[in-house]
């Protein structure tokens, strides 16, 4: 494949721009002032929700240890005190660690 000139470069990210622009114009002038397009919007999304409950109800249940180590982390990160969470909760501190979360140090 021959490579890629700098000018064609620009031009693919110019036209994806437009492209970017043109589409959320038309949405925000045309398809959201529309009520047919907008109930059958919701009416898909309400369907999305309705078939796929189970599956983000089983991903969080997978995933409710691994998350509630998180929000740890997120909780003493916040207010500087990562020292007191590896040593107080030193079993999160390394279930991150092990997940590849956060980089021992």
């Amino acid at each position: 494949m021959s490579e890629l000139t700098d000018e064609y470069i620009k031009g693919l990210v110019e036209k994806h721009k437009k492209m970017l622009q043109y589409n959320k114009d038309r949405y925000n002038n045309i398809r959201k002032n529309d009520p047919e397009f907008m109930q059958k919007n919701r009416d898909r999304a309400r369907k999305h929700y309705e078939d796929n409950k189970e599956k983000k109800q089983q991903y969080y249940q997978q995933n409710k240890e691994i998350m509630n180590c998180k929000a740890s982390y997120r909780y003493y990160k916040s207010r500087n005190k990562l020292d007191d969470f590896k040593t107080k909760q030193s079993d999160k501190y390394q279930k991150l660690v092990d997940c590849g979360f956060i980089e021992s140090s």
